[in-house]
């Protein structure tokens, strides 16, 4: 039997405290009643040389607890020869380079070039060795299949060239995902032969904002070896991020977390925040590994501006782009009998629904069923429809849905039945349900019921509804029911019709129908239904790098382009919605038919967590115990991760516990049994 962490066998030595103990132990066996002493003279007592030990018993259940627990530390396994490789065959090398943007501090990257370089080196010639750099993204660097190519002498320069056209940039570190792409190059490269060792050396500066997600998923393949090439960084760093705004229609102050690290090296640090472009600077006291919510002088006209923080070493993180939100106006087509003052009608609860934000202005077009001129409804984002429409309105409706847009029909009787299934192409009727009715089957794994997710708010019982129709969804193509009756009939169906999508709603939310409207599940569902509209601009102004930005889709032949911060423009084609070339920080400007938009692209808050991440980390979460003797011998680190890889599977410790665990049991038992004869 061999152990992996010898060094802990050391607490062994804990067994002379219960030893000590009972040597040190005197009970008096035994009283006897006397009269008085005074006219005895004193002496002291005599002590014999010799301490006999009582309850040798109990004594070496005591010392076997901390023998079994000093070995289960140590992590023993049973040993077993190294397999040799085979003639010809070598090891499969996957070398992972960290390019996230904290390498970006101080020598980082020239560290991780020079370890790169010094592991390729150390590669025999009949490995098989890819390089592959990452971020938020894995982005293979140099192929098994292309290094095998190479001669053998030109494979490390050509490497690291390679390696060095593609230094750190502003993304985020997804270091699980990393990990989880070099595993499957691995199995890939493999096929049906494992013969062959394989390991995985990640260079990197560990630190603990790194993401881990995809390793809580997948199971790490337990022959490959983990090898870990953590960085030192130096200097004190300190970070800005902007809080969340409160929605609503007033515009407040701008209010930002300032962040120093913790960790090894981190110092308190006395800091200055300020516009770049001038104005006063607000100082910020911080001890290391702390923050504090400040605020931040306006700037005039409430124009985007960017933030520097300085008393820092560190300028990777230093700067926050801020960009204030614009409302998109969003046309929203009302079709009904009724005109918005009624409390009893459907457009009275709708308006209030939808109220201007600092990140949207709804407007809402309310026509009747049977009105040829739609006005601004015919672009609308969103058309509710409460009445049967019209010729006219259902042309409308169906370009509307032909451009991915939202159609939600208000079923106020049982002819509105021939307007869903004029919109699906198909026939539908429906009737009149007797008696109230509640919400069962609600399909809370919906987008629009997205919100409703937490069992805090998904609780649909209390809303009672007076009226309903029954409606066959079968007859309707993909329909799919989001919530049904008690009695089983749909109460709200979503109909997939060209590109867009057709909510149906069997009964309506005003008081004679339901109490929908005055529920507090009515606003999330509409922003929901909402929400569901292709082009919808969600009016959000900050963003992370590497995020897709959500813009209008505009109209046909109109000039669309984005200006990014390094003055490159960028043309949009029409009907283009999402801009995801988002990889630098900054201020973007977004230009459509002479309107501007400014938003703003900041560095993930996790890249600031510059802390060093503890390698235990990975092992708890699958890896084993990764290997940190990068300067050792390649055979020497192969034997160390081969009787890794055993004890792992072996796992003879948890066995140690459960035993220590047994034997202070029997203790506890032994020593309850030697009191009770005592007294």
């Amino acid at each position: 039997m061999r152990f992996l962490f010898p060094i802990f066998l050391a607490g062994a030595a804990a067994v002379l405290v219960p030893i000590v103990l009972h040597m040190a132990r005197r009970q008096t066996r035994r009283q006897v009643p006397f009269s008085t002493l005074m006219f005895l003279e004193s002496s002291p007592p005599r002590f014999e040389r010799r301490q006999r030990i009582e309850h040798l018993a109990l004594l070496a259940l005591r010392c076997l607890v901390f023998l079994l627990l000093a070995a289960a530390f140590a992590r023993p396994f049973l040993a077993q020869p190294v397999p040799a490789l085979a003639v010809g065959v070598g090891e499969r090398l996957v070398v992972l380079v960290d390019t996230s943007a904290s390498m970006r501090r101080g020598e980082l990257w020239a560290q991780a070039q020079a370890r790169a370089r010094a592991r390729l080196g150390r590669a025999g010639s009949a490995d098989r060795v890819t390089v592959v750099a990452f971020d938020r993204r894995p982005r293979t660097v140099v192929g098994f299949d292309e290094w095998a190519q190479q001669r053998p002498d030109e494979r490390v320069a050509a490497a690291l060239q390679q390696l060095a056209a593609q230094p750190p940039g502003w993304e985020s570190t997804d270091l699980g995902r990393a990990l989880m792409t070099a595993a499957e190059a691995i199995v890939d490269d493999e096929g049906d032969s494992t013969s062959a060792a394989a390991r995985v050396v990640l260079v990197t500066d560990l630190q603990e904002g790194s993401r881990l997600d995809a390793l809580g998923i997948s199971d790490w393949p337990a022959r490959i070896a983990l090898e870990i090439e953590a960085l030192e960084p130096g200097g004190a760093n300190a970070s800005l991020q902007a809080l969340p705004e409160l929605v609503g229609a007033e515009p407040r102050g701008l209010r930002v977390r300032v962040t120093t690290a913790r960790g090894a090296g981190a110092q308190d640090l006395s800091l200055q925040v300020h516009w770049a472009d001038g104005g006063a600077a607000v100082p910020v006291a911080l001890p290391a590994g702390q923050s504090r919510v400040i605020d931040v002088p306006p700037r005039a006209g409430d124009t985007p501006g960017t933030l520097v923080v300085e008393g820092d070493g560190v300028d990777f993180d230093d700067r926050l782009h801020v960009a204030p939100p614009m409302p998109v106006h969003v046309n929203i087509l009302y079709l009904g009998l009724d005109q918005g003052a009624d409390a009893q009608q459907p457009l009275f609860y709708l308006r209030r629904a939808f109220p201007t934000t600092r990140l949207r202005a709804p407007a809402i077009t309310a026509r009747r069923p049977d009105a040829t001129d739609l006005g601004e409804g015919k672009a609308a984002q969103l058309a509710v429809v409460t009445a049967p429409p019209g010729a006219a309105a259902l042309a409308a409706l169906r370009a509307q849905l032909l451009r991915g847009r939202s159609v939600l029909v208000v079923m106020d009787g049982v002819d509105a039945a021939a307007a869903v299934g004029a919109l699906t192409g198909t026939r539908v009727s429906a009737v009149e349900a007797s008696g109230d009715a509640l919400l069962t089957e609600v399909n809370l794994a919906h987008p629009i019921l997205a919100p409703f997710a937490d069992p805090r708010f998904g609780d649909f019982t209390k809303i009672r509804f007076w009226k309903h129709r029954r409606l066959d969804e079968k007859r309707l193509p993909g329909a799919r029911v989001l919530a049904r009756f008690d009695d089983g009939a749909p109460a709200w169906l979503v109909v997939p019709v060209e590109k867009g999508t057709l909510f149906v709603m069997t009964s309506g939310w005003q008081p004679a129908d339901s109490q929908l409207a005055l529920s507090s599940k009515f606003v999330p569902l509409l922003h929901g239904i909402l929400e569901a509209s292709a082009g919808l601009d969600s009016g959000q102004a900050q963003f992370f790098v590497g995020d897709p930005v959500t813009l209008p889709a505009g109209e046909e032949g109109g000039e669309r382009r984005v200006r990014r911060p390094d003055g490159k423009t960028v043309p949009l084609a029409a009907g283009t919605s999402v801009f995801t070339e988002t990889e630098l920080p900054g201020l973007y400007t977004f230009e459509d038919a002479g309107t501007t938009r400014t938003f703003a692209v900041n560095l993930d808050p996790a890249e600031s967590a510059t802390a060093p991440m503890p390698p235990e980390s990975l092992e708890r979460l699958g890896l084993g115990a990764p290997i940190r003797t990068a300067a050792a011998p390649v055979a020497q680190s192969r034997e160390v991760g081969f009787y890794a890889g055993l004890e792992r599977d072996q796992r003879l410790w948890r066995w140690l516990v459960v035993a220590a665990l047994a034997v202070l049991l029997g203790e506890t038992w032994l020593a309850a049994r030697a009191s009770r004869r005592t007294a």
